[in-house]
């Protein structure tokens, strides 16, 4: 499959989470997430998502977990949340 650059949107809410975060993790978190606009993902931490939550993904980040949609129509990835991972789900 031939990569994709796509444009990275964030909900209002993970713009407020990001903020939360020590600097130095909200730098990671958001260098990985701009690693995923040449999707597919090459060696990045990301799975499918199932059950009820089918058609999202997530990234892991340390002890950090953004979970997001991929529209290759509209060339867009939309970050929905960034959680410690024990409450990710």
């Amino acid at each position: 499959m031939r990569q994709r650059r796509l444009e990275l949107r964030f909900e209002p809410k993970v713009l407020k989470q990001l903020r939360r975060l020590p600097p130095h993790e909200a730098e990671r978190v958001l260098v990985a997430l701009e690693r995923l606009r040449d999707w597919p993902p090459g060696n990045a931490d990301v799975r499918a998502l199932a059950g009820e939550f089918k058609g999202l993904y997530r990234l892991r980040v340390g002890s950090w977990r953004a979970q997001f949609d991929v529209d290759l129509e509209a060339g867009v990835l939309n970050v929905l949340s960034v959680s410690p991972r024990q409450r990710a789900s």
